[in-house]
């Protein structure tokens, strides 16, 4: 359905050149530009294609006890499709296969990216903050989530004889 985009609100055509104002998602698609003067009419074809920064819709704080299983899920949006990382703490990158314990695993849902974090056997030192990294061409986002590791702790008394 061609309109004329210089009569709606937001844009702005002058000598051949369009002017978007506002642009928002929904703004990409194709666009025809049409000339015409005594000598004859043309017309072209362009595509114009929306970026949207990153943004972490999802990655929560997770309690576990330790010797259990943490499952973190860093889910993000974006256009185009933000690639993910996790880092831990000042500890850098988490990387499939560095350690037995962690597996990541990564999906495309719909929308959306999704970073799977999985430690088992956990252990005190697994506790600390997680940071889940979103980038793609329009930018970067970052979101942390704590994985606190409780002590599976046994306590034994001892009374003395009396």
């Amino acid at each position: 359905q061609l309109r004329d985009l210089s009569a709606v609100e937001g844009f702005k055509v002058d000598a051949g050149q369009l002017t978007i104002y506002r642009v928002e998602r929904n703004a990409g698609g194709e666009y025809k530009c049409k000339v015409s003067n005594p000598a004859g009419e043309d017309e072209a074809i362009f595509r114009l294609e929306v970026q949207v920064r990153p943004n972490i819709v999802q990655l929560e704080n997770l309690t576990r006890e330790e010797g259990s299983i943490a499952e973190m899920e860093c889910r993000a949006e974006g256009v185009p499709r933000p690639g993910l990382s996790i880092r831990r703490d000042n500890l850098g990158l988490l990387q499939d296969g560095q350690d037995e314990r962690i597996v990541l695993e990564k999906v495309e849902e719909g929308e959306y990216s999704i970073l799977r974090l999985r430690i088992t056997g956990l252990k005190r030192s697994d506790d600390g903050l997680y940071f889940c990294q979103a980038s793609n061409a329009a930018g970067n986002a970052e979101k942390a989530g704590h994985i606190e590791v409780h002590c599976r702790c046994f306590f034994l008394f001892f009374s003395s004889p009396a």
